[in-house]
């Protein structure tokens, strides 16, 4: 028999790529931009909201509320300022701000491989002790 645990993953990653994939479908398909930033946004959300989880406890409801707003006001900033460009320089746009983000990702003096274990802990605690966020989602 298949872990109970899996399938929360599992469908929480399932339910990732979908929001990816309708980002995609939007900016892609229905407005023609090739946009190389969409992980960049997801990351820094989900960064944000590791970051107030391990320093300030926060509960899980606010934390997806932050997670949101960090990258909304980051795809705010950056809509306003490329959205005016056209073909590949908006592609070669989205796709420096996406490098560079990687270098800004880990966001005090937190060592960037703890980082990524609270963050491992931290979607796994999700998947396993707080289901009904994964069916709110």
């Amino acid at each position: 028999m298949v872990n109970v645990d899996y399938l929360y993953f599992a469908s929480y990653t399932i339910l990732q790529f979908i929001v990816l994939a309708t980002a995609w479908n939007i900016l892609g398909g229905y407005c023609g931009y090739v946009n190389f930033g969409s992980a960049a946004f997801f990351a820094m959300g989900a960064y944000a909201s590791v970051f107030m989880h391990k320093f300030y406890q926060v509960p899980i409801p606010v934390l997806i509320v932050i997670g949101a707003a960090v990258s909304g006001l980051a795809g705010l900033g950056m809509g306003y300022l490329t959205l005016r460009l056209r073909g590949s320089f908006f592609a070669i746009a989205t796709l420096a701000f996406g490098r560079d983000s990687r270098i800004t990702e880990p966001v005090s003096s937190v060592d960037l491989v703890e980082l990524e274990s609270v963050t491992n802990r931290f979607f796994v605690e999700v998947a396993t002790k707080h289901r009904q966020l994964l069916y709110a989602a």
